[in-house]
């Protein structure tokens, strides 16, 4: 009998231990359906607002002026390509796109794919 409550208890701990909790963060998808728009007011700007990108780009140098006035019309055309993503240079210089100085702030992928879709879609305003 006791041998049979101590090989019960044994795999109860075995079990317990293998079905260990880890918090790992999902990345939420950021990017609307195809049938939304998506708008740098709506949808990019507070990306530019999160990471305070306004402490450098400023107005001064180095370009663009990325203020909340100024963003929309010092980035397009300037440096966003409506409809190419991929080869706008706005995109191609966000940090953690692998070409931005270090700045000590990384754009998850979800964002980085969100202006992505911004700029294919047409970069609206």
């Amino acid at each position: 009998m006791k041998n049979i409550v101590c090989q019960i208890l044994v795999g109860c701990l075995l079990l317990f231990s293998a079905s260990c909790y880890y918090d790992t963060a999902i990345e939420e998808d950021l990017i609307p359906p195809p049938e939304d728009e998506i708008t740098y007011t709506e949808d990019v700007q507070p990306i530019i607002t999160k990471y305070n990108c306004v402490q450098c780009h400023n107005g001064l140098e180095p370009a663009p002026d990325l203020r909340a006035e100024n963003a929309y019309d010092a980035l397009v055309p300037d440096y966003v390509e409506a409809g190419n993503g991929a080869g706008s240079l706005f995109y191609q210089r966000l940090p953690g796109n692998g070409s931005h100085p270090n700045v000590g702030i990384n754009l998850t992928n979800s964002e980085l794919d969100l202006i992505e879709a911004w700029i294919d879609r047409g970069a609206l305003e």
